[in-house]
């Protein structure tokens, strides 16, 4: 931080692996995007700066056109370099959004900035927990296929596993080079990720000691044939950076998978696999190991539209009541079986909620296709905030950052007509064999309120995003509930 309390951001260098760690803490990293080494080699592909404030660090990626921050870490006053942050963000004409959020970053962010924050999970990119046992000893019949794996290898020749080393960290490189010309000859790789992986590969076997990286070479008939390497995360936690394998060595990958778990991570409880990358071979081949937890992420954006949490129920009925005049026992059961902590919309005026709107996840299956929508359900204004856009700014927002159709069933003729001028459309008139699937929370919550043979067709509305594809949802019965 400069003389006039400005964030200076300076690109992350090897050189402050120790400043770095001492400001996590020894067991502040709680997934492998907080730990030194994973943050390092990776920077070859994206920028990673870091500044400090307040005895805290930040972060700053930058990645293609996107640009996101850590939460501040360190024993000093987070809340304070949030603050810091914002002016920054602000001088700087800057989107002040964090990712890579642990749920006890979450938690913090919500509960020191309630309303603030757009906070959602990005589940498509949790991180695989495993327990070390699990996949050093593999037992149990669901492991059965990994352990005839082992045995095809093991039956091949003599074998060994052996810690990477400054003397045999080229074999290490060999294997890299076989793997790099097996994806760069083969069609329905993607080339531009096997290309940024290998820059990160070779900056990890480049800088392998000044990393903290460790791990094992499988050796089979004296010949090096699959590595493994991983670094620590935390006093319990190891994270598995790189596996590769000659291709076409049967087992190679099972059998380096439990060595590596057995020799290189003893002493830690559990190993992170890393996420999926949302690709879904790579996520069957981490099913299969079977992880006992997932690494929650979170991103959260400074936004003037943010989800309600659990501590708004009271406004949130407050609301509902005067809007609707549903009885309690109604929005009980919302709140009981619908309502999570990405459920509700709403937009605040000096920390109360004025406007709010539920959309709920659901898919429309209509004319040979599917198509995730979102359902607008328990749109509502403070009566003394009615006139002031507040409603359609909820639709507007929700338009935008969903990106996907938003549909609802209009009960009245004004309510209609409201919507319409919202940009919605009427949906069909006609029936057919087009139909709502909705989440088990909704058709519960419905069954709840003795909405379950519910089915309206004809009034439904929809509302497609800008530039984007508008699918055909004539024939589409809006049922309350399960299609």
């Amino acid at each position: 931080m400069d003389s006039n309390g400005e964030l200076e951001f300076r690109p992350l260098t090897l050189a402050d692996k120790d400043m770095y760690c001492e400001y996590r803490g020894r067991n502040g990293a709680e997934i492998c995007w907080h730990a030194f080494p994973c943050l390092m080699m990776w920077s070859v592909v994206m920028d990673v700066s870091i500044a400090e404030s307040d005895g805290c660090a930040v972060l700053m990626y930058k990645f293609g056109d996107g640009l996101f921050f850590s939460v501040p870490f360190g024993s000093g006053d987070s809340r304070a370099a949030v603050l810091k942050l914002r002016r920054h963000c602000e001088t700087h004409g800057l989107d002040l959004s964090f990712a890579s959020l642990s749920r006890r970053q979450r938690d913090w962010l919500v509960a020191e900035f309630p309303g603030e924050f757009l906070v959602e999970e990005n589940a498509a990119y949790a991180d695989y927990i495993y327990r070390r046992d699990d996949l050093a000893t593999l037992k149990g019949t669901k492991y059965q296929k990994k352990r005839n794996h082992i045995h095809r290898f093991e039956a091949a020749g003599d074998w060994s596993y052996e810690p990477v080393t400054a003397a045999n960290l080229a074999d290490c490189m060999a294997i890299r080079d076989v793997w790099r010309e097996a994806k760069s000859s083969d069609p329905d790789a993607d080339h531009e990720s096997i290309a940024r992986e290998s820059k990160v590969l070779d900056f990890a076997l480049g800088h392998f000691d000044e990393l903290g990286l460790f791990g094992g070479i499988l050796i089979q008939k004296s010949k090096p044939v699959a590595f493994a390497i991983g670094s620590r995360i935390n006093d319990e936690m190891v994270d598995v950076n790189f596996e590769k394998a000659i291709p076409g060595v049967d087992g190679a990958y099972a059998k380096v998978n439990q060595q590596f778990a057995e020799k290189s991570c003893a002493g830690f409880s559990f190993i992170d696999r890393e996420d999926d990358a949302n690709d879904p071979g790579l996520r069957k081949a981490k099913r299969s190991h079977h992880p006992v937890r997932m690494g929650e992420k979170f991103s959260a954006t400074l936004s003037d539209v943010t989800y309600a949490t659990a501590s708004d129920r009271p406004a949130i009925t407050a609301l509902w009541r005067e809007a609707f005049g549903d009885p309690q026992e109604f929005i009980d059961k919302f709140f009981e079986l619908e309502f999570t902590d990405e459920t509700m919309l709403t937009i605040r005026e000096n920390g109360e909620i004025v406007s709010m709107a539920a959309m709920i996840p659901a898919t429309v299956v209509a004319s040979g296709a599917e198509t995730p929508v979102r359902y607008v359900y328990a749109l509502a204004t403070a009566k003394r905030k009615r006139g002031k856009g507040l409603a359609a700014r909820i639709l507007e927002f929700a338009s935008r950052h969903y990106k996907v159709p938003l549909i609802l069933l209009p009960e009245e003729k004004s309510v209609a007509d409201f919507y319409a001028k919202a940009g919605f459309t009427p949906m069909a008139s006609k029936n057919g064999d087009g139909r709502v699937r909705w989440p088990a929370r909704h058709v519960a919550f419905a069954n709840s309120i003795g909405q379950a043979e519910s089915t309206l067709t004809g009034g439904g509305m929809a509302r497609f995003p800008q530039n984007g594809e508008h699918p055909d949802f004539s024939g589409v019965m809006l049922s309350l509930t399960c299609g």
